[in-house]
């Protein structure tokens, strides 16, 4: 079945997950896996990183025609080794390996759910690429925090987030997402660099591509306001950062790879017409 010729139905932008259809493996990793790379292992963690990791990513990346725009809003804190999260749009595994690039010479941390550490390799190889488990026990969440201070403060490493939390696939736009994660540059005030994924619209013998090729675009620092409190500047950070992501989604013409549908799953909401996401 070609998916991108039979619209995909959504309900709900901020839980609604139009991946694979496979049930979810989330397991409480903590404690079974090294969440903070240090001593030895952090050694060898470097090692695969520069020399296997990066190198395989770049070449795959711009073989594939990857542009980046906007990198000069990185560089000062590149310079002064100043960490920040980013918080990019979910619409493909290349957008989580290829933030890995916008960071260097810097290495990068990503957050996201346990699923990816289901395997005897991948428990052992993911989080030495700079992987933080979601917790699934709350009685963790403060290990969880501990390792993303550690990163943001001790390592002076930036952090990546995706506040939309699923992927879907050749998005386009932005979705609607929750403003909790923004509480960890709040409370440890950090700035928040948009990234948004933009899927090029193709043109020429690239349309002999499987799928439409990327250009990231790079927003503007959003940083926390001294005088707000926590929960103030979570939301004010979550919110400009979603203005910000939606303006750069519409910075650029995209190609409709596949077609998002909003159907309501009440029959209140169902009075109303459906409309295509954008």
């Amino acid at each position: 079945m070609n998916k991108r010729k039979y619209p995909i139905f959504y309900s709900n932008e901020q839980e609604d997950d139009t991946g694979s259809g496979r049930p979810h493996v989330r397991t409480d990793v903590y404690g079974k896996v090294p969440i903070e790379r240090r001593g030895a292992y952090a050694v060898f963690s470097n090692i695969l990183y520069y020399t296997v990791i990066v190198p395989l990513i770049w070449t795959w990346s711009y073989i594939g025609g990857l542009r980046v725009k906007g990198k000069e809003k990185l560089k000062p804190f590149k310079r002064n080794k100043e960490s920040y999260f980013i918080f990019a749009n979910h619409a493909g595994v290349k957008d989580v390996t290829i933030c890995y690039l916008l960071a260097l010479p810097t290495r990068l941390n990503t957050i996201g759910y346990s699923d990816a550490l289901d395997g005897v390799v991948t428990k052992r190889l993911v989080p030495a690429l700079g992987f933080i488990p979601l917790p699934e026990d709350v009685h963790k969440a403060k290990d969880f925090f501990d390792a993303i201070k550690f990163y943001i403060i001790d390592k002076k490493q930036p952090v990546c987030i995706y506040p939309e939390a699923h992927i879907w696939a050749q998005y386009t736009g932005v979705r609607d997402f929750k403003r909790a994660s923004f509480r960890y540059p709040a409370n440890l005030n950090k700035p928040v660099i948009p990234v948004f994924f933009a899927r090029r619209v193709r043109k020429g013998l690239w349309k002999l591509l499987k799928q439409p090729r990327i250009t990231v675009l790079i927003g503007d620092p959003i940083y926390p306001d001294p005088q707000a409190s926590e929960k103030e500047n979570a939301e004010m950070l979550g919110d400009k950062c979603y203005e910000s992501l939606v303006a750069l989604s519409k910075s650029i013409p995209q190609e409709n790879y596949r077609k998002y549908v909003y159907r309501p799953n009440s029959a209140k909401e169902g009075e109303s017409k459906d409309k295509v996401a954008k």
